[in-house]
């Protein structure tokens, strides 16, 4: 099935079709922009306004870069891509350039923009813990494995 392209705007990059367009979001105040190719492989969302420190896009489709998302819903630290609130071709172009240029070396968040475990899985039991754990955790939530890069409590 065909994406709708009703009210929304067209780009090409890269000898690639795309559609973007702003809208706020269903279960939140956020305002966000979407962007997705015509055959639905490429598919990232970006909340306008987030402080940088907690900045992240969230990639929906199976293509990212370099990187395997298995279309689960993953969310990586970004650079900006408005200016106060407004979006541009411009701005569109820069997204898509970032996320074709991603690979392991980009830093994955979870829901709040705070870092996840390396790779997500505890190394015991394999479990993924992108946004389960609490900001003190410093073992997995399941089976009490020590969490890598987390030595103390954070308060």
């Amino acid at each position: 099935m065909a994406v709708s392209s009703k009210r929304r705007n067209r780009i090409n990059v890269d000898d690639r079709a795309y559609l973007w367009w702003v809208a706020p979001d269903n279960d939140s105040l956020d305002i966000v922009l979407h962007v997705i190719s015509e055959d639905k492989r490429f598919n990232v969302l970006y909340v306008l306004g987030l402080p940088s420190a907690t900045r992240y896009a969230t990639v929906i489709g199976n293509e990212f870069g370099t990187i395997v998302t298995g279309g689960s819903w993953r969310r990586f630290l970004c650079p900006r891509f408005d200016t106060e609130g407004q979006v541009t071709p411009r701005h569109v172009r820069f997204l898509l350039k970032w996320a074709a240029a991603a690979d392991s070396t980009i830093h994955e968040v979870d829901a709040a923009g705070l870092p996840v475990p390396f790779g997500g899985l505890c190394d015991a039991c394999g479990r993924d813990l992108r946004g389960m754990l609490r900001l003190d955790a410093v073992s997995c939530c399941y089976c009490d494995h020590p969490v890598a890069g987390r030595t103390q409590c954070c308060g």
